[in-house]
């Protein structure tokens, strides 16, 4: 049926919640389900009982032989065991460490980082000890007091002369300037060794070279400058051979006396090569294999 008209409307909230809360009516029915000894029953279970009570110390033990049963590759752990440290005293202050390296492999760690944490835990400090922080002694300026200066001075006379404080008998010597000091420099040396001031000075002749038709060229002085360098004729070929990038020999074989190119001594090089490549060219050899890099002398 419908409200009647002018009714006040009525509102519906829904039904209130109840308590989670057991009371003491529910109560006494579990416990009278329960039996008269008051055991604990599982509401809505049938034919549940509970357990025996265990302790921890029970529990535990359990719980390992479960481990042991079930894991018996943690419960039989090989026991390792360090060999003791071996220290000898060498000298006053020291002490030698042994079978340090040998326990490092056993305990199967890098030297370095054992011998790191070695030195960081054996500091010079004590155990309980507060750390003292020693930044040195402070650095006494270089420059001399007034007191000091006047000190110098009353000591040196009334000529006011530099002495040595300490060695009795001392005075100061002549002061030299540095070109004086430079040149008696030189006379020690040209007294105690002559051959160093007395260097002879090698000059060489400058490279000939002559066109031999038109893709060769005569080196004509090339066994003079082999010997004006005391190195051998053999060796120089090689090393100019090698620079040019070319081919060549020395005039005076068989092949080179028949074609007419040239007299003994002479170098024929293929390719067209001007008398400053030569010049060039035995600069570096003189460089490399004629001149000393120390005393720079040939």
């Amino acid at each position: 049926m419908g409200d009647e008209e002018g009714a006040e409307p009525v509102f519906d909230f829904g039904a209130k919640k109840k308590s989670k809360k057991k009371t003491q009516k529910e109560k006494e029915k579990v416990e009278e389900e329960g039996g008269a000894d008051g055991e604990n029953v599982l509401v809505g279970v049938e034919g549940w009982a509970p357990g025996p009570v265990f302790e921890y110390s029970e529990m535990l033990n359990r719980l390992y032989e479960i481990i042991e049963a079930k894991n018996p590759s943690l419960s039989n752990k090989e026991r390792y065991v360090l060999k003791p440290p071996q220290c000898v005293r060498v000298g006053s202050k020291r002490v030698a460490w042994v079978n340090f390296s040998e326990i490092c492999g056993m305990m199967k760690r890098p030297v370095e980082h054992v011998v790191q944490f070695v030195l960081a835990e054996f500091g010079d400090d004590e155990e309980g000890a507060e750390p003292v922080f020693d930044f040195g002694a402070k650095k006494k300026s270089k420059k001399k007091s007034q007191k000091e200066k006047e000190k110098v001075e009353e000591e040196g006379g009334a000529d006011g002369g530099d002495v040595l404080v300490g060695v009795e008998g001392w005075a100061p010597g002549p002061v030299f300037e540095y070109s004086e000091m430079l040149n008696r420099l030189y006379e020690i040396i040209e007294a105690k060794n002559p051959s160093l001031s007395n260097k002879e000075r090698y000059v060489l002749k400058p490279p000939q070279c002559v066109r031999v038709g038109s893709k060769r060229v005569a080196w004509v002085n090339f066994s003079e400058i082999c010997g004006m360098m005391k190195r051998p004729v053999e060796h120089v070929v090689q090393f100019v051979l090698a620079e040019f990038g070319t081919e060549g020999s020395i005039a005076g074989a068989a092949t080179t006396r028949s074609e007419g190119q040239g007299q003994d001594g002479q170098l024929i090089l293929k390719g067209r090569y001007l008398p400053k490549h030569c010049e060039s060219l035995l600069r570096k050899y003189i460089k490399e294999y004629v001149t000393c890099e120390m005393c720079k002398s040939a």
